[in-house]
């Protein structure tokens, strides 16, 4: 905090500065002065907070300087001092918004409870200007996320205006460069059934991608589970080949911290919010089907025709969007259009058809595993299959009956069932950012009474208990497994304060953080 003194009496004025302890109050005094003038020069300097002014002084005296302060929109809290006790002067020093009218010969105890007040209500006035613009921007933020979030799956979504902040870029005006970074073998990572580790590696994963971007205006976005949609705005001079030396730089971070390796793919050019879920396809089968051998690769347009591709790609997201809303005529008709497509596709050369089908199956498992509608033995029988697998026939026949299973599955599952796994896959993506009951139910597409009563029933807690829980086990292994501090593992399970982080984790586990960490045997 700031402070200026100004008083034309000189012995008056060395008293302000030196007699009071400013440096045990935080506050700076950033200058002194003998007239308004003076007093003028350092406030369009400094800009202080808190103003020591007396009123009779040559020049320019006190109130002028306040109504000028004030008509330049200065905000400082002023005390204003004077040796005559009239009523206009008080009239005009309230007039312009000053703070304090004290009379000469100064109290000076009486001062320094004066300021140390001021002090207090401009520290107040900060914190909750500086929570609201944090509120304000968390909300911008979210906005801005569920905007591109939108974009990237192709729903349409309502125009950025209606949406964003007055005064923000519109993301219809935007060019945005797209990457994705996948985690490599994250479906035999499912596979393995590690299910903990498998989940702290999509979380450290998330955080270290967060981090090395976010001295950047990138967005980082996690469709699914193992995959990440890095949307960064367009900047003057920008280019794909440093583009791609910041996500080889990314890649060898997340290897070396994180111990887990990824793929990345990169557009080659900006594009606007209407052609990301294009180049968002593009990306995830030109990572799977031929960058798969490159640790960072700018996408290429396939030697086939790429209508082919494309309609391959549209039919294998309306065969899981099939799924996801248990339709079984929107699922066959996508089977049979998908079929079809590839037949085409087989006449120009079996082992890319080949390649398109293996990569459904894994893509398939993977959004199954998501949905929750498999189970561990019908997992285990779907990669012995695979495994087992020769050339084209076999694997689409894998294919087609996982879909005929899983479209079984969802048939006999209830709306409300299916709902919930949506609800707990999306609460688990967003386990450690503040997450609200409203925001999941608005999500869901229900209310909130029918959503609380749906999870109680569905998972035998409450929203709050179902999240402290996920936490919990999320610290628990990052605990174990990591070396981070106690208050950066709570911070990263969602506890901003460390108090409050420990005393959740010791009524959750029934031991502290440092006694779990200290005596828990980590997990091979």
């Amino acid at each position: 905090m700031k402070a200026l003194l100004i008083d034309d009496e000189k012995p008056i004025l060395n008293h302000l500065h030196t007699g009071f302890p400013w440096e045990e109050w935080r506050i700076e005094v950033i200058g002194l002065a003998r007239n308004g003038n003076e007093a003028l020069a350092l406030v369009e300097r400094h800009h202080p907070d808190l103003v020591l002014c007396d009123i009779r002084m040559p020049v320019i005296d006190g109130l002028e300087f306040l109504q000028q302060i004030r008509e330049q929109g200065e905000t400082a809290e002023v005390i204003m001092i004077t040796g005559y006790e009239d009523f206009d002067y008080a009239r005009t020093a309230l007039k312009y918004q000053a703070a304090e009218y004290l009379l000469k010969p100064i109290d000076y105890e009486e001062l320094a409870r004066c300021v140390q007040r001021l002090a207090g209500r401009i520290r107040e006035e900060r914190s909750a200007e500086q929570d609201a613009r944090r509120r304000w921007d968390r909300l911008t933020a979210a906005a801005y996320e569920k905007l591109l979030f939108d974009a990237l799956l192709g729903h349409g979504s309502v125009p950025s205006s209606l949406v964003l902040p007055e005064g923000a870029e519109l993301l219809e005006n935007q060019s945005l460069w797209l990457l994705l970074v996948d985690i490599d073998s994250y479906s035999q990572r499912e596979h393995a059934g590690a299910e903990q580790q498998r989940k702290l590696a999509n979380f450290t994963v998330n955080n270290i991608v967060s981090e090395a971007w976010e001295d950047r205006p990138c967005a980082v976005l996690q469709l699914r589970e193992g995959e990440f949609s890095l949307v960064h705005q367009d900047e003057g001079g920008l280019t794909v080949e440093a583009l791609a030396e910041r996500a080889q730089s990314l890649r060898d971070a997340v290897l070396h911290y994180a111990k887990v390796s990824v793929h990345i793919a990169l557009y080659p050019e900006p594009v606007s919010s209407d052609f990301l879920a294009s180049a968002y396809r593009k990306l995830q089968s030109f990572l799977h089907l031929s960058a798969s051998g490159k640790g960072v690769a700018v996408y290429e347009r396939p030697a086939r025709p790429f209508e082919a591709e494309e309609a391959l790609w549209a039919a294998v997201e309306e065969l899981a969007g099939g799924l996801k809303l248990a339709d079984r005529v929107q699922t066959e008709q996508a089977l049979r259009r998908w079929t079809e497509l590839l037949q085409v596709m087989s006449g120009e050369g079996e082992k890319a058809a080949e390649s398109m089908v293996h990569y459904v199956a894994i893509h398939l498992l993977r959004e199954l595993k998501n949905m929750h509608l498999l189970g561990a033995e019908q997992e285990e029988q779907i990669w012995t299959r695979m495994a087992d697998s020769r050339g084209l026939k076999d694997v689409l026949q894998l294919v087609e009956a996982m879909i005929r299973d899983c479209l079984a599955h969802t048939s006999s599952q209830k709306s409300s069932e299916l709902l919930m796994h949506a609800a707990t896959d999306y609460i688990d993506r967003h386990l450690t950012r503040d997450l609200g009951m409203e925001e999941v139910a608005d999500h869901l597409g229900i209310s909130c009474s029918y959503f609380s009563m749906l999870f109680k029933q569905h998972t035998g807690m409450t929203f709050v208990e179902y999240i402290t829980a996920g936490r919990m086990e999320l610290a628990k292994s990052m605990l174990c497994h990591t070396d981070k501090s106690i208050a950066q593992v709570g911070a990263l399970s969602g506890y901003a304060d460390r108090r409050y982080f420990t005393k959740v984790f010791h009524k959750y586990v029934g031991v502290t953080p440092r006694e779990w960490k200290e005596h828990a045997i980590p997990r091979k």
